[in-house]
């Protein structure tokens, strides 16, 4: 409906937050779709740096993951939410790391994300890779209260 009167759907809040970011954290597809056609900047981000596919990435949003990249979203640009259904796109790097060094198993570590951190080890990611302050993704999941994942990891590690 504003879309008719020609309003400016890049647009956010004090905070950077665009419609589109919340269109994408709350899975609505065709309002996503709806804000693509009029021109939606698939690479604004906000304050802290986060994209729309960002926002996207959480459980359930397949498709409008694959919507955000296929209008241009940078499957391979990092920040400090550098999240791992980015990588499980195309032939990005299954190990890339973000501005602080961490990759995509170290956020699933941080989560607790179980079934991503079996999908990224299935897909080659290195459990030894450490981020910028040191820290390994066992290192991280241990610190997160995720016992079982510690354990996972350390069988994992050593087949």
């Amino acid at each position: 409906m504003l879309l008719n009167f020609e309003t400016d759907v890049n647009i956010s809040t004090s905070e950077g937050i665009t419609p589109l970011m919340l269109a994408c954290k709350e899975n609505h597809i065709s309002v996503v779709e709806t804000l693509l056609v009029s021109n939606a900047n698939v690479a604004q981000c906000n304050e802290d740096k986060c994209s729309p596919l960002e926002y996207a990435c959480t459980p359930g949003n397949t498709d409008i993951i694959n919507v955000l990249l296929e209008h241009g979203a940078n499957i391979n640009w990092a920040n400090k939410k550098e999240l791992p259904l980015f990588i499980l796109h195309k032939n990005a790097d299954i190990n890339s790391k973000d501005l602080f060094g961490g990759t995509p198993l170290h956020e699933a570590c941080f989560k607790g994300d179980n079934e991503i951190i079996k999908i990224l080890l299935k897909k080659g990611a290195k459990i030894n890779i450490t981020d910028n302050s040191g820290k390994s993704s066992v290192a991280i999941a241990k610190e997160s209260g995720f016992r079982s994942i510690v354990e996972f990891l350390d069988n994992a590690n050593t087949v």
